[in-house]
């Protein structure tokens, strides 16, 4: 395995599990006397899961995501200045509409530019509407 190859496959799982830090950020305690040690799951708990990314388990590829790849497509339309190439798509999470959180290998359209890396996050609203809404740089 090439020197790259490890460098974006690394990059890719400091990605996720970056991701899935910020996904499950905040969870409320269920209990706060000494005898309940163990976690309670109540209907509370459940309802704060609603609305969280979920962590994509399945194909990352954004060519086996029909739906995460036209919304990029569409958000990308208006953007200029960078070459986004889409490396992985992590998460989805469904509002009204559906967000996607995509690893992306970033190269500004200038000479002599060095790629980056970030998660571009996309919104697609219910009429198909899609828009980036935040790119955030990854620091290696």
């Amino acid at each position: 395995m090439g020197k790259t190859t490890k460098r974006v496959l690394m990059l890719m799982a400091t990605a996720v599990m970056a991701f899935s830090l910020a996904a499950c950020g905040s969870q409320a305690s269920t209990g706060s006397d000494e005898g309940s040690a163990q976690a309670q799951v109540t209907e509370e708990a459940v309802e704060a899961t609603d609305g969280a990314y979920e962590v994509n388990s399945g194909d990352l590829s954004l060519d086996q995501n029909a739906d995460a790849q036209a919304a990029f497509t569409k958000a990308l339309e208006t953007l200029d200045g960078s070459d986004y190439e889409p490396v992985a798509l992590l998460g989805t999470q469904v509002v009204s509409g559906t967000n996607y959180a995509v690893l992306c290998r970033i190269t500004p359209v200038t000479p002599d530019a060095e790629p980056e890396f970030g998660i571009v996050y996309i919104y697609e609203d219910l009429d198909g509407n899609a828009e980036v809404t935040e790119v955030k740089d990854l620091v290696l």
